[in-house]
């Protein structure tokens, strides 16, 4: 439902899925829900989730074809390259069966999407004290680092009785890898080695 105002609301609140505007801080009015956006990007999602390395691939499957070479997969990031561009230790096409058999199921399998890490959150990690060693997402959304590796209780992570926590609210930061569901915390060190983008999408 969509609602025209004369003037701007001074307020807008989210509850839930919910939209709720107002003028003042006391009379709020409902304004809309959120679902048809959430229901996008859930599709979206999916369409990604379900995908095979061969579609989401494709065009660059189809120009390393139209080139007369063999795809290869660089280990580091996941995408295929001319094999001619790549030494072998650094393709994830090798084991005991042929190249070409191992990249039909390369192809097969289903798209795993590898996090990268932005430029921006890539450079604060740098101005992390070298003991701090693990990242934390608690469920309320906010980053916390420890030194040593925390745990995961009802709704947050925490560390050594002595160890104080390290809240990073105050810090513009996404990490968007780094979630409440994740069953251990991250290294630093590992994120460190996520290939590195100008932003997200």
């Amino acid at each position: 439902m969509k609602v025209h105002f004369g003037k701007e609301p001074k307020y807008i609140r989210f509850d839930g899925n919910d939209i709720f505007v107002s003028f003042n801080s006391v009379y709020w009015i409902y304004c809309g829900t959120l679902d048809e956006k959430k229901k996008t990007l859930n599709a979206s999602r999916k369409r990604v989730e379900e995908m095979k390395n061969k579609e989401k691939f494709e065009k660059e499957i189809v120009e390393i074809a139209c080139d007369g070479n063999d795809v290869a997969v660089r280990k580091s990031t996941g995408k295929p390259i001319d094999c001619c561009d790549i030494e072998c230790g650094e393709c994830s096409l090798l084991g005991d069966k042929s190249c070409t058999e191992l990249r039909r199921e390369w192809a097969e399998s289903k798209y795993i999407e590898k996090p990268v890490i932005s430029k921006r959150d890539r450079a604060f990690l740098e101005y992390l004290n070298a003991n701090i060693n693990y990242i934390a997402r608690n469920m309320d959304g906010s980053l916390y680092v420890y030194i040593s590796k925390p745990y995961k209780i009802i709704d947050c992570w925490c560390s050594d009785e002595f160890e104080k926590s390290k809240s990073l609210r105050m810090v513009d930061i996404d990490l968007p890898m780094v979630k409440w569901s994740d069953d251990s915390p991250w290294l630093i060190e590992d994120l460190k080695k996520l290939e590195v983008v100008d932003s997200y999408e």
